[in-house]
């Protein structure tokens, strides 16, 4: 059994940081995702890059003081759209993507 006072280190993962979004991003480059019509979720190669991207900048820019998400919406909804419409591409259907998460 480890214990803390046997000094070793848990294997934990750190927290995601956008880093592989930025340097994809860094001179004007999106990532390139494309919407499922059947599962209303983004597929392809950059999914899980626009996924973590969404997570983070909620992270980033919410806060845990609103409880109820509608205000967190409602406070904080413009800026988290801003920031992840400059990092993808297909504008309208992360749009609606983003309707379906925020509401």
């Amino acid at each position: 059994m480890l214990t803390a006072s046997d000094g070793k280190k848990k294997n934990v993962r750190g927290s995601y940081r956008s880093i592989k979004v930025d340097m994809k991003t860094r001179n004007g480059g999106k990532i390139p995702i494309t919407m499922s019509e059947d599962l209303d979720k983004p597929v392809g190669d950059g999914a899980r890059e626009f996924v973590n991207h969404c997570g983070y900048v909620v992270r980033t820019t919410a806060s845990l003081r609103d409880s109820v998400w509608k205000n967190v919406s409602r406070k904080h909804g413009e800026t988290m759209w801003l920031k992840v419409k400059v990092k993808t591409n297909h504008l309208s259907t992360i749009l609606l993507f983003m309707l379906t998460i925020f509401e």
